[in-house]
């Protein structure tokens, strides 16, 4: 599959409307594609986003008994709210060099009524360098803390080595529900489990993502492959 098919095959996969010889080719052409995969993650990121900011604006006003969930991205916030409730605590054997994987590249969010600060703009340059210990010690210091920071901070943890307290930050992403980075933390934390020899934890996290829609499916399911 070519690039410009994939493209156009991109708002179909997200909704679950390709055949499944189609989805195939789909997902088998953004496993082996960085630039199709990062467009993909961004549009469903997006998608994820606007639903997101709607049910903020919803639970603000008055509640009202619904029965019935809007969209298949509703259902699928509700799947990860019960599997997160699930995940257990197991030790694991080392597989410290088994899993070769790459950080997302950061894409900056379009702003019209301000302008990114200077400091983290500076800090998001540096990461998208790979000079990830820079980056982290603008993240570490910078006093405002989003989830976007928290997330790219716990990135360049994971990179720098320091595998806990990478940790600790996916799991304050995880905790939030934040739809935008929900998958990737998921991800990213099994890599430094992995890393620090906790093999278990880490299939159960990759194991999720396999059973909920995410971008990531097929790059979770591949490194279930090489641990189990």
């Amino acid at each position: 599959m070519k690039c410009k098919k994939f493209r156009q095959l991109i708002l179909p996969y997200l909704n679950d409307q390709l055949l499944e010889t189609d989805k195939e080719q789909f997902e088998l052409h953004y496993f082996n594609c960085d630039k199709c995969f990062q467009e993909l993650n961004l549009i469903n990121s997006l998608q994820k986003e606007s639903v997101y900011q709607k049910e903020a604006i919803k639970n603000r006003q008055p509640k009202k008994i619904s029965f019935f969930i809007s969209s298949p991205v509703s259902i699928a916030a509700s799947l990860i709210l019960v599997i997160c409730s699930l995940l257990l605590i197991l030790n694991l054997k080392p597989q410290k060099n088994l899993i070769e994987f790459e950080p997302p590249f950061y894409i900056p969010a379009e702003d019209r009524n301000q302008k990114s600060e200077n400091e983290i703009e500076k800090a998001f340059q540096l990461y998208n360098e790979k000079n990830y210990s820079q980056a982290l010690k603008i993240f570490q210091n910078y006093p405002h803390y989003s989830q976007q920071v928290i997330f790219y901070r716990a990135i360049c943890l994971l990179m720098v080595g320091e595998y806990k307290q990478a940790i600790n930050d996916f799991d304050e992403i995880l905790r939030a529900m934040n739809p935008s980075y929900y998958d990737e933390a998921l991800f990213y934390k099994s890599i430094a489990l992995i890393r620090m020899n906790r093999k278990k934890e880490a299939q159960e996290l990759l194991t999720e993502l396999t059973q909920i829609f995410s971008p990531l499916e097929t790059k979770a399911r591949a490194i279930l492959e090489k641990i189990n």
